[in-house]
């Protein structure tokens, strides 16, 4: 009796961890920053077929099947023999964005990738979500919202509750100067609508060597 006990509890456990393995592909948009030029890649599928990847720097690329593996995602040269990027996927996320980075001069891969978990938590719901690519310190305004963000980071923001007759918020973005003083670099307004969302991503542009900032808009 114990041993099949044993072997019913077993089994259980096997086809909880076969069924979580099964669960684990993400659907994946992607990606990139400024004028950034990025070669078609590939994404090894769960039946060894490889699944090409176009990616976009002014709009967000289709919705791909993305399968990691031990809580990475790797993505290889179009024709599968080389190692494109690889990526660590944030805990219990099943829906992603991730940018896809140009590393010049790097040893190995030249692109990295940056996932953002695309939930109402990290990417709030008619809100939007903004990533520190310079390589300095940033500060911003959004509406009533106002935070600093060290190079490298990023924050998710709800809908601004200060909007104008036509649901629009202003955006202020200041960047230092060599000598640390701070310099308005982009202002706008953005109009926040239900099922609009923005990825606004602070970088360098490597043509002039000057901040920018590029906004991308994202239907939910």
């Amino acid at each position: 009796m114990r041993f099949l006990i044993a072997t019913f509890l077993f089994s259980l456990l096997t086809l909880s961890a076969f069924a979580q393995d099964e669960s684990s592909a993400l659907s994946c948009r992607f990606l990139t920053v400024g004028k950034a030029k990025v070669p078609d890649f590939s994404h090894p599928g769960a039946d060894g077929s490889l699944l090409s990847i176009e990616v976009f720097s002014n709009r967000m690329s289709k919705a791909y099947e993305c399968q990691p593996v031990d809580g990475r995602l790797r993505f290889t040269s179009s024709d599968g023999e080389s190692l494109f990027a690889e990526a660590a996927v944030p805990a219990n996320t099943d829906k992603a964005i991730i940018v896809v980075l140009p590393m010049p001069g790097a040893n190995g891969p030249q692109w990295k990738m940056k996932v953002i978990a695309d939930n109402d938590e990290t990417f709030p719901v008619a809100g939007a979500y903004v990533l520190n690519l310079h390589n300095g310190p940033i500060r911003f305004a959004l509406g009533e919202h106002q935070a600093g963000l060290a190079p490298g980071d990023a924050r998710g923001f709800s809908q601004p509750e200060k909007r104008d007759d036509f649901n629009m918020a202003p955006l202020i973005f200041q960047f230092q100067n060599t000598q640390k003083e701070w310099r308005t670099g982009k202002e706008t307004m953005l109009k926040f609508t239900p099922g609009l969302r923005y990825l606004v991503f602070a970088y360098v542009d490597a043509r002039i060597k000057r901040p920018q900032v590029q906004i991308i808009k994202v239907l939910s």
